[in-house]
């Protein structure tokens, strides 16, 4: 019997302060950030949701809003981080899991993603990859069952957002280290894009020199 396809989620609905702009609409590949996030997901998902600040279009005359194919979630615990986004993600999936990426993880390898997937069991209600020898968590790219729910709800409304408190709660199925190192040995996985010199040393070479302004103030 071949596994149903887990729901996908890209947390997108961050402020990007540290940035200084809205990260999503930064370019990247034929597109931006977002689009790439979603191309990412949808070969290994049954449908791709976006999680947001608003369902409103985030540019008037920008990029089309959502992505094709995509739907857009809005945390019921607005501001509250990574945390509330996944939780909006959980409410409105039609899967039983969710596979969740960040919008700032465009190096993530589609093999590490795949294997997220087959490491799925009734035991577990979140799988994870193992910490990395030497520099502690890798949180994202994560699986998370539905019955994850109810602990990260409880964690948001007693005020804590940390989202590996509220993983450290949930039974876990890890990812071997020596199977994240077999898919992606150069670990380009886990680089994130939090500050805009990180955008400059990761974006592909055939953006140097673009032209990638957003409206501040949105993601």
């Amino acid at each position: 019997m071949i596994p149903e396809l887990p729901s996908g989620l890209v947390l997108a609905g961050g402020r990007s302060t540290r940035f200084g702009e809205d990260k999503a609409w930064l370019a990247w590949g034929n597109g931006n950030l977002l689009e790439h996030a979603c191309a990412l997901l949808a070969p290994v998902c049954r449908e791709v949701l976006i999680s947001a600040r608003t369902r409103e279009e985030p540019r008037p005359g920008g990029p089309l809003w959502p992505p094709p194919g995509t739907r857009v979630v809005v945390d019921r615990h607005p501001g509250c981080g990574p945390l509330a986004g996944m939780e909006a993600g959980l409410d409105a999936m039609t899967g039983e899991w969710l596979l969740v990426l960040p919008v700032d993880m465009p190096l993530a390898s589609p093999r590490l993603l795949r294997l997220l997937l087959d490491r799925r069991n009734p035991a577990a209600a979140c799988v994870m990859m193992a910490e990395h020898p030497g520099e502690g968590f890798r949180v994202f790219p994560l699986l998370l069952s539905r019955r994850a729910r109810s602990v990260i709800t409880a964690r948001l409304e007693r005020g804590d957002y940390r989202v590996w408190a509220a993983l450290a709660e949930l039974p876990r199925e890890r990812v071997p280290d020596a199977l994240i190192r077999q898919c992606d040995p150069a670990q380009e996985s886990f680089q994130n894009l939090n500050l805009r010199g990180d955008y400059e040393r990761l974006r592909p070479p055939s953006l140097a020199g673009v032209n990638h302004g957003a409206d501040p103030g949105h993601g």
